[in-house]
């Protein structure tokens, strides 16, 4: 049969139902939409941070680094004229914001002017005469490229107030150099650049580098690849690869990225059975049309053809549609993203969406193949029937509830196997999403079955109350199932997983919320301001400890010490703390050894883990972790796991005084005050406040502070927010997921009613009102959410007995008060 005959028909019967087409292709749209966001958003993110490590390392292959965070400058002096190894350049590395727009981290970056040139060409690209000469003469002056002096609207000479640690600080902009690629620009965008004794004076690392860089050639690659060119350097430190880094950062984010495609795959599902249902409808309705078309010639194959051409085209439209749909939505979305890595992982400093071939084709490929895939049934019913057959509306309910049987078996297996997933399969994330899949998808199989047998199931009861009106009820719903089964299937999934998401957050906050009240037993919280929510790595002046600690009002001081270090290999997140007894007796242990006491983990080589850090290195209470010190490696016995919610990636809790012992360290990153009774906490608070506007220079008000200082009640608030910040996110998707369901609902109803028109016309002809029928279509529509409902809570019961830890996004909040 002719091309361009097969597609003026499909064209006429689309013409004549424009509302259903446009429902098709709206649920494409947002499924494609919500995937394309998402998965943009991941790669420019993922892109950015590729793109940060790779520009600031230039042509570093290697770098030296410490578990500590930074290494002496002795290693560097004695790499450089002891060794020989002239392919090196040391680095100061660290963040601040300024005070003009504290709301862009700006990245600092300290080098040495004379041995920077084979690695970074910044220097460089710059036409400031003497660039070399101010930098190394003039205090606190720095470099900003071309981007960031417009972005901060300086110029050359141009100051610039900075707040780092206690002090406030003037930048002083000596010179401006231009990035040079667009890929450059936008990590250079939010750059300073320094001479190396700046910045170990302005971040208080004097005789400290951050790492060392190195540039690997044939002629050393022996020296890399033997232990001999580590001996004669500090015992902590070690060689890391620039692609090391780089995975390690794709490793910190990879879950929490695996969450969000996984949400947003989830809203293509429910796409997927609103792409079914209407192909569906558009076969079922042209029975009639179909039958006679094979009578008068028309193959099977052509059939086939011919549905799957439609659902191509609609699919392609809706896909196009879609992915503009995503890009905007990749914009708004890309905020929630890069705030929730800076409060969880690391700085970003993402300023626009990447576009990405892959992506965009992983897109049309996911949009194209789920309608493809979807209109499959349809397609291969339309062209199996025989063309005798085909006008009888006895076979076609015949087929549809065959079709509910084959599918309810299959629903059954994929819900048992979905359940021996999650109870015996491993802890694996995707062992874990497959699990949660398997069951979602077998249940929504099963919804017209299980809709089928309700219905006969109440028919009688609803009969008995309602009379004749409640049978017939009932019954126009069990006839026009084949139409609104996956309707009732898609708008299951997605009542499911709201009220999953909704429940998991929900229990987490209050999870949080308990655990905040138990372990912030102090009064007042005192920490430098932190770009990372949980993580400070500025320290407190002593000074300044030593005012506040020995305030008439405070009965106790608590002091917070955080490093790394390694341990086996791998690095271990270290807090040191000195705690007073109701601080201790706060501590909500999941184990600990028997013969447990504080006074002993105050005095032995004691630890106590977190439960994440014991989770994800398999630790075990009354075992020995070991631990790398400037002596060597020290075992120290783990006593107890806690539980936490301080960090994603656990930490091992020891004694400050055994911090001094064996790192010989003395610094303070925070400290928590305990004031005694009857005492107004406000009131120390506002005291502590208004001495550091007093002594902070230029300061005018309390959030300029060099300090942060809150009480409890603020911090508690404060963290919270922090929270609902960081599953913002999961409420869009959740809305969009709902915004799909409904679609899908409203076009399966939409279509039942357009169908239903003889029948109502018969309806009116016996006597039925207008008023009677519309009560009719209400309760009928009411019934459908019922039945939902009910197998939604069989569903939620099989789910809950299985119960799997999903979807948890990292929350960190560390207890001394950093948030």
């Amino acid at each position: 049969m002719s091309f361009k005959v097969v597609i003026a028909i499909g064209l006429s019967y689309w013409k004549k139902h424009p509302l259903q087409l446009c429902l098709a292709l709206l649920g494409i749209m947002l499924g494609v939409g919500v995937v394309t966001a998402i998965d943009l958003t991941n790669t420019s993110a993922l892109k950015s941070f590729q793109h940060s490590v790779s520009t600031i390392s230039g042509q570093a292959s290697h770098r030296l680094v410490s578990a500590s965070g930074s290494i002496p400058e002795s290693d560097y002096f004695f790499l450089r004229s002891r060794s020989g190894f002239q392919n090196s350049a040391p680095v100061i590395e660290g963040f601040l914001k300024t005070n003009t727009d504290p709301s862009h981290p700006f990245r600092v970056l300290g080098v040495d002017p004379f041995a920077e040139r084979p690695f970074r060409q910044f220097l460089q690209q710059t036409s400031t005469p003497g660039i070399i000469s101010a930098l190394l003469t003039q205090p606190n002056t720095i470099l900003v490229s071309e981007q960031g002096a417009e972005m901060l609207n300086v110029e050359k000479g141009s100051e610039i107030p900075i707040l780092v640690g206690s002090r406030n600080v003037m930048l002083k902009v000596v010179g401006i150099f231009n990035a040079t690629n667009d890929f450059s620009a936008q990590v250079l965008r939010q750059m300073m650049i320094m001479d190396i004794s700046t910045a170990q004076d302005l971040f208080s690392m004097q005789g400290k580098l951050s790492r060392v860089d190195l540039i690997q050639k044939e002629s050393n690659q022996e020296i890399f690849s033997g232990n001999e060119f580590l001996q004669g350097l500090s015992q902590n430190t070690k060689i890391q690869s620039v692609n090391e880094s780089l995975e390690a950062g794709e490793r910190l984010t990879r879950a929490f990225r695996v969450n969000l495609t996984a949400l947003s795959l989830l809203t293509l599902v429910v796409g997927m059975f609103l792409i079914y249902n209407t192909m569906t409808f558009s076969v079922v309705q042209r029975f009639g049309l179909l039958g006679r078309m094979r009578v008068i010639g028309m193959t099977r194959k052509e059939v086939f053809n011919w549905i799957l051409l439609e659902a191509l085209i609609i699919g392609s439209l809706g896909t196009v549609m879609g992915l503009f749909l995503g890009m905007i939505l990749a914009e708004s979305l890309l905020n929630q993203v890069t705030q929730t890595m800076n409060d969880l992982y690391f700085v970003q400093t993402v300023s626009s969406v990447q576009f990405s071939p892959i992506t965009l084709s992983k897109s049309i490929l996911l949009g194209i193949g789920a309608t493809l895939f979807s209109a499959y049934l349809p397609a291969r019913e339309a062209s199996s029937v025989k063309p005798a057959l085909i006008l009888k509306n006895s076979l076609t309910e015949e087929i549809q509830q065959n079709r509910f049987t084959i599918l309810g078996v299959f629903g059954v297996f994929g819900i048992l196997t979905g359940f021996a997933t999650l109870i015996w399969g491993s802890d694996g994330l995707w062992v874990s999403y497959s699990g949660v899949f398997l069951l979602i998808i077998g249940s929504a199989m099963m919804v017209p079955m299980m809709t089928q047998i309700f219905s006969r199931i109440l028919k009688p009861v609803f009969s008995l109350i309602f009379g004749v009106f409640g049978g017939m009820t009932l019954r126009g719903i069990e006839s026009q199932l084949g139409r609104t089964g996956i309707a009732i299937a898609a708008l299951t999934i997605a009542v499911a997983a709201t009220n999953s998401l909704d429940l998991m957050v929900s229990s987490f906050r209050t999870a949080v919320s308990s655990w905040l009240e138990s372990q912030l037993r102090a009064d007042i919280y005192i920490s430098p301001p932190s770009l990372l929510s949980n993580q400070n790595s500025q320290f407190i002046d002593s000074e300044l400890i030593k005012k506040y600690s020995s305030l008439p009002e405070v009965e106790y001081a608590s002091y917070y010490r955080r490093f790394q270090t390694d341990s086996k290999g791998l690095r271990i997140n270290v807090h040191g703390v000195n705690l007073p007894e109701k601080g201790e007796k706060a501590f909500r242990f999941k184990e600990k050894i028997k013969d447990f006491d504080w006074n002993g983990f105050r005095e032995k080589p004691m630890v106590i883990v977190s439960e994440p850090l014991a989770v994800k290195k398999n630790l075990i209470v009354g075992e020995n972790l070991d631990l790398e010190t400037p002596e060597g490696s020290i075992n120290f016995k783990i006593a107890g796991i806690f539980h936490d919610y301080a960090a994603e990636q656990g930490f091992a809790l020891m004694s400050r005084k055994n911090v001094k012992r064996f790192w010989q360290d003395d610094q303070i990153n925070s400290m928590a005050l305990y004031l005694k009774p009857e005492i107004q906490i406000q009131e120390v608070v506002q005291r502590i406040e208004n001495d550091l506007i007093e002594n902070s220079g230029n300061l005018g008000s309390s959030s300029e502070l060099p300090l942060n200082v809150r009480s409890n009640t603020e911090l508690r608030k404060t963290s919270l927010s922090i929270f609902d910040r960081t599953f913002a996110i999961t409420g869009i998707l959740k809305l969009l997921l709902g915004g799909v369901a409904v679609i899908g609902i409203f076009s399966a109803l939409m279509s039942v009613q357009l169908e239903r028109s003889r029948e109502f016309a018969v309806l009116r002809a016996i006597g039925m009102t207008p008023l009677e029928i519309g009560k009719m279509v209400c309760s009928q529509c009411e019934s459908v959410g019922i039945l939902q409902l009910l197998w939604n809570e069989i569903r939620e019961m099989v789910s809950d007995s299985s119960s799997h830890p999903l979807l948890s996004y990292d929350y960190n909040l560390d207890s001394s008060g950093t948030k």
